[in-house]
């Protein structure tokens, strides 16, 4: 509803993107196929001839493939950042995968992606390697499921400083293990899949057994102690499964689970 307030607020067209219907009767147990990738790059075509209509530029095909390739290197370069998060302790600090996630969401096809993550990974691998002091004291351990404080990440400074307390897994930079390389010879079909296997995205496809069964193993790769779920209960498509993920990694891993109501952008909201 956003894009169409603005859009009526200041009199521009706008266009409305579904990346898959909600329930696949064809495949109900595996919502990635090629079905929905077939009606996501439909989607993304309809979305390209309206920009052209409305910039008056036909969509540069080879320039989009250069930044496919950009996007596979930061891509790569972000997995193994993210695999060095669970190593005990853990080599980078908690804000920073708010950044992570941040910089492959907006900048993934870009240069600076890629150099940024080169960085990163040059320093978690220092810090691994004893080439580099902790950035912090870890006492304890926890893994951060669903959504995030935007309003105030100085929180996750707060825990590390005053208690601690690390996060060395989280659930916006979850990568599941079913990415893929994306092909430059089919750009718009590799954005389309890129949909369903990007951090972000494939973690929080359906059905709700898997999105649960997805968390206790990331916290049992964080060699948590505790879990914590930020509910978002602004979010009707998310909060109704936390339940679910609280109970299955209670009964799996044995470990306290806390959730958090709050919104991720207005604090004025948290009740």
């Amino acid at each position: 509803k956003t894009t169409e307030i603005i859009a009526r607020v200041l009199d521009r067209p706008n266009f409305y993107i579904e990346q898959v219907p909600s329930y696949d009767l064809i495949h109900p147990h595996h919502w990635y196929n090629e079905e929905v990738v077939a009606y996501y790059k439909k989607e993304l075509e309809a979305l390209i001839g309206f920009i052209e209509k409305q910039t008056g530029k036909e969509l540069d095909l080879e320039r989009l493939r250069e930044v496919i390739k950009l996007s596979n290197q930061a891509a790569s370069l972000y997995r193994e950042v993210t695999r060095l998060r669970e190593h005990v302790p853990t080599p980078v600090r908690n804000v920073e995968f708010f950044y992570h996630c941040l910089i492959f969401s907006l900048f993934a096809g870009t240069q600076e992606a890629v150099d940024y993550f080169s960085l990163c990974l040059k320093e978690a691998r220092e810090v691994v390697e004893g080439k580099r002091p902790l950035p912090h004291q870890e006492k304890h351990r926890v893994s951060w499921l669903f959504c995030l404080p935007c309003y105030s990440m100085d929180l996750f400074n707060w825990m590390e400083q005053e208690h601690g307390v690390t996060i060395p897994v989280d659930m916006a930079n979850y990568w599941t293990g079913d990415e893929e390389e994306m092909d430059p010879s089919d750009p718009i079909d590799a954005i389309a899949r890129k949909g369903y296997w990007a951090p972000l995205a494939a973690v929080y496809i359906g059905p709700g057994e898997k999105w649960s069964e997805r968390a206790v193993e990331l916290s049992r790769k964080g060699k948590v102690e505790a879990a914590v779920i930020m509910n978002n209960f602004n979010c009707k498509e998310g909060c109704f499964i936390l339940r679910l993920i609280k109970d299955t990694i209670k009964e799996e891993l044995s470990i306290p689970v806390k959730i958090i109501d709050a919104d991720v952008i207005d604090p004025s909201l948290a009740p």
